[in-house]
């Protein structure tokens, strides 16, 4: 069956997707905070899904899973956990924010990942 764009199936479906994607601009900002949630995420929400026995959805949705970059629990309930490197993700920013190796730059990094979050980093505690 088509729709008014003479389009059928998935064909439809990607259309849609991508005219969707196409409304939604990505700033260098998004990118920029979204690497910093990344970056400074924990695996806390990793763990309690992994000790979790029938999670359902809803407890699923209110997990910060951004640490979480793979996750399978086999049919005999053994868990296999992956989390995303932060290391590298600190390293990207640093390098979208013009970092090089001086202390100045690095101020500069730390500033902006600050300002971006508008909260206190792990590593002024």
């Amino acid at each position: 069956m088509c729709n008014k764009t003479g389009r059928t199936g998935t064909g439809v479906k990607r259309w849609e997707r991508e005219k969707t994607m196409a409304k939604r601009e990505i700033s260098r900002e998004d990118v920029l905070r979204e690497l910093k949630r990344i970056a400074l995420s924990r695996p806390n929400a990793g763990i309690e899904l992994a000790y979790m026995e029938k999670p359902t959805r809803q407890m699923i949705q209110r997990l910060d899973l951004s640490a979480v970059s793979e996750f399978k629990r086999n049919s005999a309930g053994a868990v296999e956990l992956r989390f995303i490197d932060r290391v590298k993700a600190l390293q990207t920013l640093c390098e979208l924010l013009g970092g090089g190796g001086d202390e100045a730059q690095t101020d500069e990094f730390f500033r902006a990942l600050e300002e971006a979050g508008g909260e206190d980093a792990p590593w002024q505690k």
